[in-house]
């Protein structure tokens, strides 16, 4: 009897189990169907909202969300809950009548509301978002208005769509593409002109339209925070002018990358070494114009440097076209120009491997930069058999990298028309910034005070090469010697070097 009585509550509790269990699913399946249902209302409407938007308007939109109540009035989070809105009313939202900042505690529903131009069907082509397309027109706009709610979970969301006809007018597409030619998301694009001032936001797809504008030229500029243009700018510079006319959709696209940076190390004769006052310059042949960069040290005493571009946000990572893609180096070297490559100045040539470094974003490349020793002997007396002492200090020296004298202004050297020229020291008769770029033309100055208010110069009349690794020996120097390269005064400050 006792076994009977147990069977028979466990077979009543089972029954409870399974009675309330179909309850709750029954519960959850109701909730389900009508939060389904309120948000298919609240689509319908946020579509009728859109339809009253201008086609401006509609252009503009990009893609915009809200979050709105079960009666469809906007709401805000303060403090980590939700109240109707009460910020003032915008172009998507009101403050409720008799709500504005009071709580609310029921379903929430996320509305995205967005318009995107759509090329209609022509021929064997069908139609296809604007964006998608290479030329592709802009015949109409598609607004679409998609719903969710927590409980959603995975599934898609309730979505509605309309299509507005575009009047006649002026269409811009623009794409913002990264170095691998891939569609760059988040990035700020703006559209001026005299009837126009235009802000839209890059999609995942990188691409925006703005639709509406009048016929006129406009300047259109893409950015992205601290991503950098082929020229390692950022902002990127604007594109030419663009003219928009009302026949036909214009187009206009930007390449912009997250910025890299290349160390380089400084050795002579494959010995780390430090130095003063010395450039590396950057060469990449995929940079229009000008192709280069150029850091300095500004005489501080390092043995490396980085090269970070010209406003030192990085350099632009270029890659070379394939699958896969590959990076594209930069050539590296010491020196001010490109007359200072050792591809062009040693008789042998340099491995160029040893001197060419990709940039990869948000990394920085180590690169090897040979620079060989110049060694000098500079003296006090008349020549070789009177030398007299070793210059115990220099007044004035310089090092005249002549091969760059030529040379436009670099884009790291904005309004330096003497860059090329390099102030150095002479301490104890030796060149105290020893270590020198590879070069067919240099020069060296040297102007020092010898006894009482007599002054000496030495300036090189023809230039000497420095090119192989071993280093370079300039002749020994005898400042009260006569002749080409020599003058001597009694007036201070009247002897400098160039």
């Amino acid at each position: 009897m006792l076994l009977e009585v147990v069977i028979s509550a466990l077979l009543v509790g089972l029954i409870a189990v399974g009675t309330f269990s179909a309850f709750d699913a029954a519960g959850k399946s109701t909730a389900g169907s009508r939060a389904h249902a309120q948000a298919t209302v609240l689509a319908q409407q946020d579509e009728e909202r859109l339809r009253g938007l201008t086609t401006t308007q509609l252009a503009q939109l990009g893609s915009v969300e809200t979050a709105r109540a079960e009666n469809g009035d906007c709401l805000e989070q303060v403090s980590g809950a939700w109240h109707y809105w009460s910020k003032g009313s915008t172009s998507f939202c009101e403050n409720p009548t008799g709500l504005s900042g009071t709580s609310y505690t029921a379903t929430v529903f996320t509305i995205t509301s967005s318009a995107s131009y759509v090329a209609a069907e022509k021929g064997a082509e069908k139609a296809a978002f604007t964006c998608e397309k290479t030329g592709g027109a802009a015949s109409y706009l598609q607004t679409t208005s998609s719903v969710s709610w927590p409980s959603l979970g995975t599934r898609p969301p309730v979505s509605q769509s309309g299509i507005v006809t575009v009047p006649t007018s002026g269409v811009l597409l623009v794409k913002v593409l990264n170095q691998n030619n891939e569609a760059v998301a988040g990035a700020t694009v703006t559209v001026t002109g005299t009837g126009v001032n235009a802000t839209q936001t890059t999609p995942a797809s990188g691409c925006v339209v703005f639709g509406g504008l009048p016929a006129e030229t406009v300047e259109v500029d893409a950015s992205k925070f601290n991503w950098v243009d082929h020229q390692g700018k950022s902002p990127p510079a604007a594109l030419p002018p663009i003219t928009i006319t009302t026949t036909s959709a214009s187009e206009a696209a930007f390449n912009i990358g997250e910025p890299g940076t290349i160390v380089a190390g400084f050795e002579s004769n494959g010995t780390a070494v430090g130095v003063t006052g010395d450039n590396v310059y950057a060469l990449q042949t995929e940079i229009k114009s000008p192709s280069d960069y150029v850091e300095g040290t500004a005489g501080g005493y390092v043995s490396s440097l980085t090269l970070a571009g010209i406003e030192t946000k990085g350099l632009f990572p270029f890659v070379k076209v394939g699958k896969p893609a590959e990076p594209a180096p930069y050539t590296v070297f010491a020196g001010d120009c490109e007359a200072n490559n050792p591809a062009k100045v040693t008789e042998t040539g340099e491995k160029i491997k040893d001197r060419t470094a990709p940039v990869e974003p948000n990394l920085s490349t180590p690169v090897k930069v040979e620079v060989p020793a110049v060694t000098v002997n500079v003296y006090e007396g008349t020549s070789s058999s009177s030398p007299g002492n070793l210059l115990p200090q220099s007044e004035h020296a310089m090092i005249i990298d002549k091969g760059c004298e030529k040379q436009k202004v670099t884009a790291q050297n904005p309004g330096v028309a003497e860059f090329y020229k390099h102030a150095v020291e002479i301490h104890e008769g030796h060149l105290v910034q020893k270590y020198q770029p590879y070069a067919k033309e240099l020069a060296l100055c040297v102007v020092a005070e010898i006894g009482s208010k007599k002054w000496y110069k030495y300036e090189s009349p023809t230039p000497f090469e420095n090119k192989v690794k071993s280093g370079t020996t300039v002749g020994a120097i005898y400042l009260k010697a006569t002749g080409s390269g020599y003058e001597k005064s009694e007036t201070a400050g009247k002897l400098t070097c160039p």
